[in-house]
């Protein structure tokens, strides 16, 4: 931990507070034995659109030695850096004052207890591992509330009440931090670890990562995805942090976004994958498509709004690589677009608007024109998307299991409210029985969107679906 002072206090005040303070030894501390000190509590949120840097002057510092730190984010927002002392408690740091200013412009680096700044940051200790976070938020009512905190849990519970009640979405805040040692110089350094049985277990987490990407005429993907971000985070309580919207996404925004989870998620965690959007099909590239033709995600393309490109397209054999070296075996894939079933070129309701990718541009043709329901739009990827036990090899096969918006020989579609699949299996959440599994839920909304689509679109479930057995709301 370290304390912060006025430049202009007289040299007598400082040395009194100081003398005070380092004469406590903190009930939790490497100094006996004892450690309360949890990081992994605090919410760590990368948010797609915002970049953020936090360095420190030095990687290891003495205790009585000064520190400074700079920061920048690559938008403009609002920020506040939170010490995490050794001793576990959490002080604000940045604004120093209590009534300082959180606005930060884009790009501009700011300095906290360095050369002209107001206030100078004094390390006090005891040894150990220190953290200081940095939370970007776009306005100043989704900062942390307070200016001091007991330990870093209550400050994940501020920021869980803060975010709840604003209704903050994934992509208006952001945290980062840095980690540097505190030394004591009077003791060994091998003091500051704590004794092995004081470690607790991580927990088992839930992730999910939901992508729509409104492509013309489709308007409804991105209210989609948010709709199932929000919805899935409250029925199975995910983590702030282990949640990510992307509107809009593009094959870049889908790769990274895949990559981030294959770094973070753990044996055993539970990870939900959605995507709503058009479809397509190309040309097989490798022989593994026994008609033929891959099946593609079709990515929102920023160079050229609202239009599809065949540069934006992820076959479905580079999903199935993708999500091949996540950790863990419990994916649940949620897919409203036609492929996710193994769709092919069909018949489906009359007068709706269609999911499939017109693609007029691309190397393959879409499949004859199809009469649609009156409101509603198209949204399949024809062809078929590989699942475990359903593809011809298994490198190429996706893992887990995949919940589906229609078989391989109908349409999904998207109606004024939504896509009508997962528009309606988020209405059959909020009206379920508690000792109800994913798997009675998905087979109640396989009725009800069979009877809204007079039996022409039939959700199914491809790959392990045991996952979704065993798999209960809480």
């Amino acid at each position: 931990m370290f304390e912060k002072y006025k430049l202009m206090m007289s040299l007598v005040v400082l040395t009194s507070s100081l003398g005070q303070v380092m004469a406590e030894i903190p009930e939790c501390s490497s100094l006996n034995g004892r450690r309360c000190k949890d990081i992994e509590v605090v919410p760590y949120h990368k948010a797609t659109n915002v970049e953020l840097e936090i360095s420190i002057d030095q990687s290891s510092v003495e205790i009585g030695k000064t520190v400074e730190f700079q920061f920048r984010s690559n938008q403009e927002g609002y920020v506040s850096l939170w010490d995490i002392g050794t001793s576990g408690k959490v002080h604000r740091i940045y604004p120093a004052s209590p009534n300082g200013d959180l606005k930060v412009e884009a790009n501009h680096w700011y300095g906290a207890g360095g050369k002209g700044e107001s206030y100078k940051y004094k390390i006090i200790g005891p040894q150990g591992m220190e953290d200081v976070y940095m939370i970007w938020s776009v306005t100043p009512d989704l900062q942390p509330q307070e200016s001091d905190y007991q330990t870093a849990t209550s400050l994940t519970k501020d920021i869980e009440v803060v975010m709840d009640r604003k209704q903050a979405t994934s992509q208006q805040w952001a945290t980062t931090k840095v980690t540097f040692q505190v030394v004591d110089p009077t003791r060994p350094v091998t003091d500051t670890a704590p004794p092995e049985n004081t470690v607790t277990p991580r927990s088992n987490q839930v992730y999910i990562l939901a992508m729509g990407a409104n492509v013309e005429p489709l308007t409804k993907t991105n209210h989609d995805a948010e709709q199932f971000a929000n919805n899935f985070k409250k029925f199975f309580k995910v983590a702030d942090n282990n949640v990510k919207f992307i509107q809009n996404a593009s094959r870049k925004d889908f790769r990274g976004a895949v990559a981030q989870l294959v770094e973070e998620v753990k044996p055993d965690d539970l990870v939900f994958i959605f995507f709503s959007g058009h479809g397509y099909m190309l040309t097989d590239d490798n022989g593994d498509e026994t008609d033929g033709l891959d099946e593609v995600f079709v990515m929102y393309d920023p160079t050229q709004p609202g239009a599809g490109s065949e540069e934006q397209m992820v076959r479905d054999d580079e999903y199935a690589q993708w999500v091949k070296n996540l950790k863990t075996s419990k994916l649940v894939t949620v897919i409203d677009a036609c492929h996710s079933g193994g769709l092919q070129k069909g018949t489906t309701a009359t007068g709706a608007k269609v999911k499939f990718y017109p693609g007029k541009k691309l190397k393959t043709s879409p499949p004859a024109e199809v009469k649609l329901r009156k409101g509603y739009i198209q949204k399949d990827m024809a062809g078929g998307i590989d699942s475990t036990g359903d593809s011809l090899g298994t490198d190429l096969e996706v893992k887990g299991v995949i919940l589906a918006a229609a078989k391989e020989d109908e349409y999904a579609l998207e109606g004024n409210e939504g896509g009508i699949f997962v528009t309606t299996l988020l209405q059959q959440f909020s009206s379920i029985q508690t000792d109800s599994s994913l798997f009675d839920i998905f087979q109640s909304t396989k009725q009800q969107v069979q009877q809204v689509t007079n039996g022409q679109q039939t959700p199914t479930i491809v790959g392990k679906e045991g996952i979704v057995r065993d798999l209960k709301a809480e």
